[in-house]
């Protein structure tokens, strides 16, 4: 087994099991082409700017769009992962990707609408040798990201609270990073796994670095991909009493607000606190015993990185 020292912490590297124990032979002649790795996620964490630099990779094939909820454990849906990867070409490595893999044990699936194991259902189909790379950031701020994203794409209304939120959004259950790894590690090694900082966090050209060295791609020079947003959320401002939007926005023109909301003008617009300070810090406590055993296991198997060590501090700040 090799490994290479890197400033995200040791990562390793494992010779590809034989076909026959990578996948079961039936499967195997149903899907031809199989994916090499999975960008596994975490929602609002960098997901979609991985997957457009790792698309402009000449040794990558990976589908044009992302977040295809494939459920591994349908015939039909596998059929659907053979004919995203169809167009493979001869020495390219093929992955896919999708920012709600990481999000495990889900009771009323809102996808399958029963309850699941995406750990399971992967590891069974493509075996466990799939290498996984999983982006992170602040579980605090991931969830906040997550709230403003639902509501600018008018799947949450404005008058719920971020802590009342429904739980099948995953707005705040995606951000127990410790739970969802510690599945995770349950079916897969260490070795075949990358955890790294989302590119909010850390620097761009580092986290792509890493990236290629983990799936044993040679370096490009291209850098188009590493400093731009893929998918921008809804704009905000911190302030010590909260989080505010404008009220301009598209999708804050027509809310029929239910109760009061805090309004005033920030830089000459007018702009609604959606998430008070109280609520943050009552996510901020929700949250931090599963971050502190997420951390301890980031620390155990060598992914440990500084942007990590702010999490804490960034939390109370905002």
């Amino acid at each position: 087994m090799n490994s290479v020292e890197t400033n995200f912490g040791t990562i390793h590297s494992s010779h590809a099991l034989m076909a026959s124990n990578f996948v079961s032979l039936p499967v195997m002649n149903q899907l031809g082409t199989l994916p090499q790795f999975l960008i596994i996620g975490a929602q609002k964490c960098g997901t979609s700017w991985l997957h457009a630099g790792l698309r402009e990779h000449p040794q990558v094939f990976m589908p044009e769009d992302k977040d295809n909820e494939i459920d591994f454990c349908k015939a039909e849906e596998l059929a659907i992962l053979q004919q995203r990867l169809a167009q493979q070409n001869t020495g390219q490595k093929a992955g896919d990707a999708c920012a709600a893999w990481f999000w495990t044990r889900r009771g009323n699936d809102p996808i399958t609408g029963q309850y699941r194991n995406i750990v399971d259902d992967i590891a069974d189909v493509l075996g466990t040798d799939i290498k996984l790379i999983l982006l992170v950031r602040n579980p605090v701020h991931r969830s906040i990201s997550g709230y403003l994203h639902h509501i600018r794409h008018r799947t949450l209304d404005p008058n719920v609270g971020i802590l009342a939120s429904d739980p099948a959004l995953g707005i705040v259950t995606l951000s127990r990073y410790g739970y969802h790894l510690q599945n995770w590690l349950q079916r897969f090694s260490a070795e075949n796994m990358l955890i790294l900082p989302a590119p909010a966090e850390a620097d761009t050209g580092a986290i792509f670095h890493a990236v290629l060295q983990f799936l044993q791609l040679n370096q490009t020079s291209q850098t188009m991909a590493t400093d731009r947003h893929v998918l921008p959320g809804l704009a905000k401002v911190h302030q010590h009493d909260g989080i505010w939007v404008r009220l301009d926005d598209a999708c804050m023109q027509d809310v029929s607000w239910r109760q009061s909301v805090p309004i005033k003008l920030i830089d000459h617009v007018l702009h609604a606190r959606l998430i008070s300070r109280e609520e943050i810090d009552m996510l901020t406590a929700s949250l931090a015993e599963d971050t502190h055993w997420f951390l301890e296991q980031i620390r155990q198997h060598g992914w440990w990185h500084d942007a990590y060590a702010v999490w804490n501090q960034a939390s109370h700040r905002h």
